[in-house]
């Protein structure tokens, strides 16, 4: 039962992290513009990182971040104008030698959206 037990813990794990070399960004500011046709979306983003080491290189990460997703079409209006997302993340760096690292972000996201003005508009 134990070997079911940590093969199952050990699967979780897997599919929760990344195994790679241990990278973290300290801060990002991005913008994407997409456009086809008649449709245009603008995406803006910014996060800023805090790690803490612990000890022997592996490190506490702490993080915010700000996610802005506005979509455009003058012919035909989408039903969502805007999305927008702040989150708070928590994670850690575990390095277990030279070539394995483990790096794990669980992220809590605060969402809105922003809709045209019928669809807020009570039933008559």
């Amino acid at each position: 039962m134990h070997k079911f037990v940590y093969s199952f813990v050990v699967a979780i794990l897997w599919q929760l992290s990344a195994f790679s070399q241990s990278y973290t960004e300290l801060s990002s500011f991005k913008f994407q513009k997409y456009s086809g046709n008649q449709n245009e979306a603008n995406e803006y983003s910014a996060a800023i990182f805090i790690p803490i080491e612990t000890k022997k290189n592996n490190y506490l990460i702490f993080g915010a971040g700000y996610n802005k997703l506005s979509l455009e079409n003058p012919l035909d209006p989408p039903l969502v104008n805007s999305l927008e997302a702040l989150s708070t993340q928590l994670g850690g760096v575990i390095n277990w030698n030279n070539d394995w690292s483990m790096t794990t972000l669980l992220i809590q996201k605060r969402l809105s959206n922003r809709c045209r003005g019928y669809l807020n508009q009570k039933p008559k």
